[in-house]
């Protein structure tokens, strides 16, 4: 399989980051101050957040706490669901796509500070 380079795995690192956070913050309204982004794109883009948690929430269920392989199947499906919500859901057929999701996450699993991030995301996923 050909590699990701680093900057593709700080890409991807940086785009898991920024889904954690938005999926560690509760959804506040508030009145707009200026400056602002217009209401359709600060609806638009936490539609797509609560769209991510919904389904994450819904494939983590599945998964048994007590699996030994529980924490890297939830980064795997957790991967997974922030690259299609970033990609787009049509490459949830493409064989290819799940290689790629493959090849990531052991990448990151070769980084200690993304491995010790993701080790984080599983455990607070899974309610550990």
């Amino acid at each position: 399989m050909t590699r990701i380079n680093s900057e593709g795995v700080h890409s991807l690192a940086a785009i898991v980051r920024a889904q954690v956070q938005a999926l560690a913050k509760p959804v506040v309204t508030s009145t707009p101050t200026p400056g602002a982004q217009p209401a359709d794109l600060k609806a638009a883009k936490r539609s797509k957040s609560e769209k991510l948690a919904a389904r994450l929430a819904r494939r983590v269920r599945a998964i048994d706490v007590e699996d030994p392989d529980a924490e890297a199947k939830v980064m795997h499906v957790f991967l997974e669901s922030v690259l299609l919500a970033e990609f787009g859901d049509h490459l949830i057929n493409d064989p290819a796509f799940h290689q790629i999701v493959e090849g990531v996450h052991q990448q990151m699993q070769g980084n200690a500070e993304l491995a010790a991030m993701m080790k984080s995301a599983a455990r607070a996923l899974l309610g550990k």
